[in-house]
């Protein structure tokens, strides 16, 4: 049996006028017929650095990105050629992404080193 992953993802918004509700709620199951994943830490620096997934990872599945830092207004940008910064993620936040096999990610930190927490699943 391939391994099985399970993504579940929501929003719930309490306006302080008004009923809460929760939206976006996504729960999806996979199984993995490549178990291969690539999970690490990368630090990365205010001047403009790549990433590249392994090779070994020939279907790309879901991405986790999690910004470690604790510093205000230290957010990651995330692109995916030189200069063309498309995400952010804010101090202390997360993101689920699909990446295209092949991407070399282009990363930068807005104002000081931050750890950046990196997994990513074949499909």
């Amino acid at each position: 049996m391939p391994k099985q992953l399970t993504y579940t993802i929501s929003k719930t918004v309490r306006p302080t006028n008004g009923t809460p509700y929760t939206t976006a709620l996504v729960s999806r199951q996979y199984d993995q017929a490549n178990e291969q994943y690539d999970r690490r830490s990368i630090k990365v620096g205010t001047g403009e650095e790549t990433f590249t997934p392994s090779a070994d990872l020939t279907s790309l599945g879901q991405t986790w990105m999690r910004n470690t830092s604790t510093t205000p207004g230290n957010y990651l940008q995330v692109g995916g050629a030189t200069g063309a910064y498309v995400n952010r993620i804010p101090p202390g936040e997360a993101q689920l992404v699909w990446l295209e096999p092949g991407i070399t990610l282009y990363l930068k930190a807005a104002t000081a080193e931050l750890t950046l927490e990196l997994e990513i699943e074949d499909r």
